[in-house]
C-alpha cells in the first residue's frame, strides 16, 4: 500500500512541476514581447511561439500580408501556442485564453493558417510552417544583436550558442555559451540580405555525421535561385575521390528566434581538416583571387602569370616558414610557366609537368568547374596548396558555385576556363588535354546524373525552399550579382532550369584544345622569338606584341613567315624596353578574330637602340632621337592628351650636329596645355615604332 502511495504522489509531483514550467514560460509572455501586461492589449499586432523554452518569432510577409511561424522540423504543429501582442478578440482556430495573450493549439498539420479577428475588426492571418531538414537555432550573447553582426563580417563575436535538431535526434548537438561567431563571403555579404556566418567552436565537432571540425560554414546560396548549384558540384567531387571536397548538408537557420532561410551547413577550406591533411612547417593553402586580394594581409603578385593570390592558411603560423612558403610556391609556379610558354605545345610531357603540378588535381578542377562554367572560380576563390619544398602544387578543392551552371547568363555550349593563363596552354598539350578527356570519360556518369540529383535535392529541399522564398522574396526578380538575368518566377521553375541547363550541357561539353603561342628569348635577352601552330592553312600570319604590365607599352606587329612546320616571327624587345610579362595575339589574312594567344616573361628589360628625349626652350620644344641602329628616315608625332589626336602635329627631324635626329617645335601650336605624349616612328608611313611613348608635361 505505500509503495502505490509513493507513485501517486511522484506523479503528482512531477505533473505540479510541468505545470509551473508551463505556468511560469505563459507569465514570461509580457517579458517575450518587450511589454508590461497593461500595455499588451494596445500595442500594434506581433507573434511569436516557444520553442525548447526559446522564442520564434513570426515573421511577416508584406506581400501577402500574412504571419509565418517558421518552426524547427521537430516542431509538433499541434502543440503550437501562439503568443501575441495586440487586441484580439476572436480566433478562428484554438483557445483563446482571457487572462493571457496566447492561443492554445490553434494548428492540426503543417501549413496550418488560423485568423485572428481585432476589437477594431482587423483581421490577422497567421501561418505554421515547417520542413523536414535539420535546424540550426543560434542564439546571440546578450550584447550581440544581428544588425551589429552585420555592420563588420570580419568582427568575431564570442560566447554565442548553437543548437541543432532534426527529427530522429541522432544527430541532436548542443553547445552553450561557447561558439564564436563572424560574418563571411565577399559578393554575398556585400550584395544581400542573406548573408552567410563562420562558427568556430572550442573543440573538434561532428555536425550531421561530417568530419569532425572546430570551424563550419552556413553558406546562403542566395544567388543561386535553385539553391542546389553547390551541393551538386561537392557531390561530383566527392564521386570522382578528389583530394578535399568539403562535406556539406542542408539546414534551417534560425538567428536569436527570426527565420533566417535553408542554408548548406558544412567545412570550412582549411589546413585542419581531417580530409587536406598537410604535415610540413612550411605548406601552405593559398587563394588565387583577383578581386578581393588587397583585404589579405598577406598577398603577392606571381609575374610569369600577372595573377594575385592570397594566404589562406598555413600550418606553422611562424613568419619564417610562411615566408619560405610563399618564395617556394611562388618559384614552383614561375617554373612551370616557363616551361610552358617556351615549350612547344605537341612537345609538353606529362612526365615533366609531374615535377611541378599534382597533374590529377588540375584535371579535376579544370573538368568541374568548366563543366558547370563556373566563371567566378577562375579569378576567385580559386584554391592551391603545396606541401612543403618537396611538394608539387596541387589544386582543390572546388568552391563556391552559386553563379553557374548558367544562371550567369553562360549557355550550355560555351566554354570559359580554357582562358585562364595556366589551362590555355595545358589543355594546348596534347598530353594533357588527352588526359583530362580520359578522366572525363570516365567519370562521365557522375556529370550526367546530375540531371536525376536535381529531381532528388528538389523533393528534399522543397518545404525549406517554400519557407526561404516566403522569408526572402527575390523569386522575378534581378540577380544582384549578375546585370540583366534574373531569378526565376518559382523554386519549381529554378530547378527545372538547372536541369534543362544540365541535359543540353552534358551534349554540347567537351575539352577543347586551344591554339598557343609558344615563345622563347634569345641569350643576349634582346629578341623573343615566337612560334604558332593549329594546324590549319593561312594565306598569313601576324602577331601583334605588348607588354601587359605597362599601360603605354606599344602595341607592335610582326609578320610572321612559315618556317619549319610554323609560322615564326622574332620581337625585338628594345622597342619595349621594358620588363615583365608580353601578350602576342594572333591574326591571320582574312579573319577579323584572333586565332591564338600566348606569353612570354621578360626577366630583364632590354636596352633599347632608341633613345627619345624631349627639352623646352622658352616655348620652343626640341625632340631628340638617339639611334644606335642607324635609320633612313624618322617621324616625330606629338599631342596632348586633352581632347584626344586633335591636337596631333607630325615632324620630320633633321641630323644634328651630334649625329642626333632633331625637331624644334613652337608649342604654341597646342590648343591646350597640361600632359603631352611623344613617339617616334621608323618611316614615313609610320609603320615601325622606334621608341617607347614618351610622356611630359607643359603648361603655357
Amino acid at each position: 500500500m505505500k509503495k502505490y502511495r509513493f507513485i501517486s504522489l511522484f506523479v503528482i509531483i512531477c505533473i505540479a512541476v510541468g505545470f509551473s514550467a508551463i505556468l511560469l514560460r505563459d507569465q514570461n509572455v509580457y517579458a517575450d514581447l518587450g511589454i508590461s501586461k497593461a500595455d499588451v492589449m494596445t500595442e500594434p499586432f506581433a507573434c511569436y511561439t516557444y520553442y525548447n523554452d526559446n522564442v520564434i518569432n513570426a515573421y511577416k510577409n508584406e506581400d501577402d500580408g500574412k504571419w509565418y511561424l517558421f518552426v524547427p522540423s521537430d516542431t509538433d504543429i499541434n502543440d503550437i501556442i501562439i503568443c501575441y501582442r495586440g487586441n484580439i478578440a476572436e480566433t478562428s482556430g484554438g483557445r483563446l485564453d482571457k487572462s493571457m495573450p496566447i492561443i492554445k493549439n490553434p494548428f492540426s498539420k503543417n501549413g496550418d493558417s488560423v485568423n485572428l479577428s481585432g476589437s477594431d475588426g482587423t483581421v490577422y492571418t497567421v501561418v505554421a510552417m515547417k520542413a523536414s531538414l535539420p535546424s540550426v537555432m543560434l542564439y546571440f550573447d546578450n550584447d550581440l544583436t544581428i544588425d551589429a553582426l552585420h555592420t563588420d563580417k570580419n568582427v568575431i563575436y564570442g560566447g554565442n550558442t548553437f543548437d541543432i535538431s532534426e527529427p530522429s535526434g541522432v544527430y541532436n548537438y548542443s553547445a552553450e555559451n561557447s561558439v564564436e561567431i563572424k560574418g563571411r563571403g565577399n559578393s554575398t555579404w556585400d550584395l544581400t540580405d542573406k548573408k552567410g556566418y563562420q562558427l568556430k567552436f572550442d573543440k573538434k565537432i561532428s555536425i550531421l555525421g561530417m568530419n569532425k571540425s572546430r570551424t563550419w560554414l552556413l553558406i546562403a546560396n542566395a544567388f543561386d535561385d535553385s539553391m542546389m548549384r553547390n551541393k551538386l558540384t561537392y557531390n561530383v567531387a566527392q564521386s570522382m575521390d578528389m583530394a578535399f571536397v568539403p562535406s556539406y548538408e542542408y539546414v534551417d537557420l534560425w538567428i536569436n528566434g527570426d527565420y533566417r532561410g535553408t542554408y548548406i551547413l558544412g567545412e570550412k577550406v582549411e589546413l585542419e581538416s581531417e580530409r587536406l591533411h598537410l604535415t610540413k612547417p612550411d605548406a601552405c593553402l593559398f587563394e588565387h583571387d583577383e578581386g578581393f586580394y588587397m583585404q589579405e594581409d598577406t598577398w603577392f603578385l606571381n609575374d610569369y602569370m600577372n595573377r594575385h593570390f592570397i594566404l589562406k592558411d598555413s600550418i606553422s603560423e611562424d613568419e619564417q616558414d610562411i615566408s619560405k612558403a610563399v618564395t617556394d610556391f611562388n618559384e614552383t609556379l614561375d617554373n612551370l610557366m616557363k616551361y610552358l610558354y617556351s615549350t612547344q605545345s605537341n612537345l609538353v610531357t606529362l612526365e615533366k609537368l609531374s615535377d611541378f603540378i599534382d597533374v590529377e588535381s588540375f584535371a579535376e578542377y579544370y573538368l568541374i568547374n568548366e563543366y558547370a562554367v563556373n566563371c567566378e572560380s577562375f579569378v576567385s576563390s580559386f584554391y592551391w596548396y603545396k606541401d612543403g619544398a618537396d611538394d608539387v602544387i596541387h589544386l582543390g578543392p572546388v568552391w563556391d558555385f552559386d553563379t553557374s551552371y548558367g544562371n550567369d547568363g553562360m549557355s550550355a555550349d560555351q566554354m570559359y576556363g580554357y582562358k585562364h593563363p595556366v589551362f590555355i596552354y595545358l589543355l594546348a598539350a596534347d598530353e594533357f588535354r588527352s588526359y583530362t578527356a580520359d578522366l572525363y570519360n570516365k567519370h562521365k556518369y557522375s556529370f550526367e546524373s546530375m540531371s536525376d540529383c536535381t529531381e532528388l535535392l528538389k523533393e528534399k529541399i522543397a518545404d525549406s525552399a517554400q519557407m526561404n522564398y516566403l522569408r526572402w522574396n527575390i523569386l522575378g526578380k534581378e540577380s544582384p550579382k549578375v546585370a540583366s538575368t534574373y531569378f526565376a518566377q518559382s523554386f519549381e521553375e529554378a530547378v527545372s532550369d538547372l536541369n534543362s541547363w544540365i541535359v543540353q550541357r552534358n551534349k554540347q561539353f567537351f575539352v577543347p584544345q586551344p591554339a598557343v603561342v609558344n615563345s622563347s628569348i634569345s641569350a643576349d635577352g634582346r629578341t623573343v622569338k615566337l612560334c604558332f601552330e593549329d594546324g590549319q592553312s593561312y594565306d598569313g600570319v601576324n602577331f601583334a606584341v605588348w607588354n601587359t604590365a605597362d599601360a603605354q607599352s606599344p602595341v607592335i606587329w610582326y609578320t610572321a613567315v612559315w618556317e619549319n612546320g610554323a609560322w615564326r616571327a622574332d620581337v625585338d624587345l628594345s622597342l619595349y624596353s621594358t620588363a615583365g610579362l608580353y601578350r602576342a595575339d594572333v591574326y591571320a589574312a582574312g579573319y577579323a578574330e584572333a586565332k591564338g594567344t600566348g606569353s612570354c616573361y621578360v626577366e630583364k628589360a632590354a636596352e633599347s637602340d632608341y633613345q627619345l628625349s624631349f627639352r623646352l626652350k622658352d616655348t620652343t620644344g626640341v625632340i631628340t632621337l638617339d639611334d644606335k641602329t642607324p635609320c633612313t628616315d624618322v617621324v616625330f608625332e606629338m599631342w596632348s592628351t586633352e581632347n584626344g589626336f586633335d591636337d596631333l602635329q607630325t615632324m620630320h627631324p633633321y641630323r644634328n650636329a651630334k649625329g642626333q635626329w632633331e625637331y624644334k617645335i613652337d608649342m604654341n601650336l597646342f590648343a591646350s596645355s597640361g600632359q603631352f605624349y611623344i613617339r617616334a616612328y621608323r618611316d614615313a608611313n609610320n609603320t615601325k615604332t622606334l621608341s617607347d611613348v614618351l610622356v611630359f608635361d607643359y603648361f603655357a
